[in-house]
């Protein structure tokens, strides 16, 4: 019997039903993702923005990952709604320190 395997890049269409718990922390790391690509874009190119570079991309990279939990449910990728809470600012706080 062949391996079956799941294309995680480009999965099968299907109709997806998230708790709205679920569907506001999926969209607070969506807007700051949104938020720190517009740090990137405007930061120099220097030796002194690499830093903040890295950081934003290790911040994006973390962001990405509970996005792709909270979508892509499964036993041994089980959705921690207080580990994703610990994990997204959101908005309002990007709208404090901005």
């Amino acid at each position: 019997m062949a391996e079956q395997t799941v294309n995680t890049i480009n999965p099968e269409p299907c109709d997806v039903y998230l708790e709205p718990r679920r569907v506001a922390m999926l969209t607070s790391a969506c807007e700051e993702i949104e938020q720190l690509t517009r740090v990137l874009s405007t930061l120099g190119h220097s030796i002194d923005t690499e830093l903040v570079r890295r950081s934003v991309a290790v911040r994006v990279h973390d962001l990405n990952r509970v996005v792709h939990s909270a979508l892509i449910e499964s036993e041994s990728n089980p959705f921690d709604m207080k580990k994703a809470g610990a994990t997204v600012y959101g908005p309002t706080w990007w709208g404090a320190t901005a």
